[in-house]
């Protein structure tokens, strides 16, 4: 039981690792060497030897759950912090992922990727590499370095220090520092209520506004709780349609199991032809004199297929690790399908591409069940007698 488990937990980490490095990296622009080329960034180099006690140098990843945290030492590995206020003075060589009431960065060094939800962020630091924050407030400070991307989801952004490649905000106010050369050396992607006036020279590449969804007076407590409402409504149907579908159809969930990765190409394309002859059928039958009752009826057919599309999406994937891990069992394909749902519904939350990757998994799932419903079933060999 416990290595099923475990199998299952790394399938859902090894697809999210796969989905974040795939979706979230981008090619490496030449402002990386511009800030190296800065007398500023020259002082920012890793700190000098003996700065730090090694006697506190901690080997493995570090959790921590008090009320105030100060990171101070040396940790090669990954830090896990929960507090109400988390200071960051040392070096970590992981990842940082903090859930506070304030977090600051004060002269500390992050060498992969800072994690971040929190009342109040404050970068005061020497050097971050990749940083993606959900808060009330975020400051990047005068000195502070952004080596990589930045991806900050706030209310209040104020940004005085530099960032080495893109910056992709979305904040309900927005500003940045006058007496810097350049804050962002690669492009700005932000979405605020309204369009906000940014100094010549603060961004060296292109700048794309979109007009933010966000309400003015929405917290960012409020847009945590509907993200979460939506992931649990997800689930609630996906657990449900799952269910009925076995239950109702039980040789569906085989059939889908056995798709084959090119067969899984054809039901793509079904579901890509499918909206499309589905409009042109219903414009002709709607100017028949007989017909009207008829496309009626294959709207809400397609309004059928179209809801349930994701949650067949999550079976496909569901039964393909089952059958890929020999998983048996029906508590346990349940389990499987309601991580792929979860994985599904993450890719989908994903800025600029999560609306096309909603589009693809829904027509995937729609042409997988009318491949399914329209598929000839498999002859039984026929045993010849001599």
């Amino acid at each position: 039981m416990l290595k099923t488990k475990s199998k299952i937990l790394l399938i859902v980490l090894f697809i999210l690792l796969l989905v974040s490095s795939c979706c979230l990296a981008t090619e490496e622009p030449q402002a990386e060497e511009q800030i190296e080329n800065t007398e500023d960034a020259t002082e920012t180099n890793p700190v000098e030897e003996n700065q730090y006690d090694l006697s506190n140098l901690v080997t493995d990843d570090l959790y921590l759950a008090e009320d105030t945290i100060n990171i101070s030492n040396l940790v090669d590995g990954n830090v896990f912090a929960v507090g109400k206020e988390v200071t960051v003075s040392g070096e970590i060589g992981g990842n940082l992922f903090v859930i506070a009431n304030k977090l600051v960065i004060d002269g500390g060094y992050v060498y992969n990727s800072l994690f971040a939800c929190a009342k109040e962020i404050i970068i005061n630091g020497v050097y971050v590499n990749d940083i993606y924050a959900v808060c009330d407030d975020f400051r990047l400070e005068n000195g502070a370095i952004n080596y990589r991307d930045l991806r900050v989801f706030a209310s209040n952004v104020s940004i005085a220090g530099r960032i080495g490649r893109n910056a992709y905000i979305t904040a309900k106010t927005l500003s940045f520092a006058e007496d810097v050369e350049a804050n962002i050396y690669g492009d700005l992607h932000y979405s605020t209520p309204n369009e906000v006036s940014i100094r010549d020279g603060a961004v060296s590449g292109e700048i794309q506004y979109s007009k933010s969804a966000v309400k003015e007076n929405a917290s960012v407590s409020d847009i945590i709780l509907h993200y979460a409402i939506d992931l649990l409504q997800t689930l609630f149907i996906t657990f449900i349609i799952a269910i009925l579908l076995v239950w109702l159809t039980p040789k569906f969930a085989d059939r889908v199991a056995n798709i084959s990765v090119s067969r899984s190409f054809i039901s793509l394309g079904v579901g890509v032809l499918a909206p499309i002859v589905f409009i042109f059928a219903t414009i002709l039958l709607a100017l028949s004199s007989i017909g009207s009752s008829v496309a009626i009826l294959g709207i809400f057919v397609a309004i059928v297929l179209f809801y349930i599309s994701f949650s067949v999406a999550s079976i496909y994937f569901g039964k393909l690790f089952a059958k890929l891990f020999k998983v048996e069992g029906m508590f346990k394909f349940v389990l499987l399908t309601l991580a792929s749902s979860l994985v599904l519904w993450a890719i989908c939350q994903i800025p600029v591409i999560g609306g096309f990757c909603s589009i693809i998994i829904s027509l995937f799932g729609v042409g997988t069940t009318l491949v399914n419903i329209f598929a000839k079933k498999e002859k039984k060999d026929v045993v010849v007698e001599e």
